[in-house]
């Protein structure tokens, strides 16, 4: 009989007990699930700025890049035009005062308002 009680003690300590880690459990359970959401979405957010950013650094070496080809363009349109012996000829004329044989070149001020 001293054991049966005994025993009836100890398995409703047992129970108590259970009951106690059970109720710690649930409790923090919900506290765990939004620390992991807060870490998820942290870890979200922070990809898609990344990956704004870097679209946006695409995005301006792409315009900086058909720049430099628009340049390079007009650039080789030049070495050809500099290939042609007639064209540096006027452009001397025009841009450094350079003269044909008997010609005289005759600068004019500019006129400026």
């Amino acid at each position: 009989m001293q054991q049966a009680k005994t025993r009836k003690k100890v398995e409703t300590r047992k129970e108590k007990t259970r009951k106690k880690g059970t109720k710690r459990v649930t409790k923090l359970t919900p506290i765990a699930g939004v620390i992991m959401l807060g870490f998820v979405l942290y870890f979200v957010i922070n990809t898609g700025l990344n990956v704004y950013e870097r679209q946006l650094a695409v995005s301006q070496l792409e315009a900086k890049r058909d720049e430099l080809a628009a340049q390079k363009e007009n650039l080789s349109d030049e070495v050809s035009l500099l290939a042609d012996e007639d064209y540096v000829a006027q452009y001397a004329r025009d841009h450094y005062i350079f003269s044909k044989d008997g010609e005289v070149v005759i600068k004019l001020p500019d006129v400026k308002k």
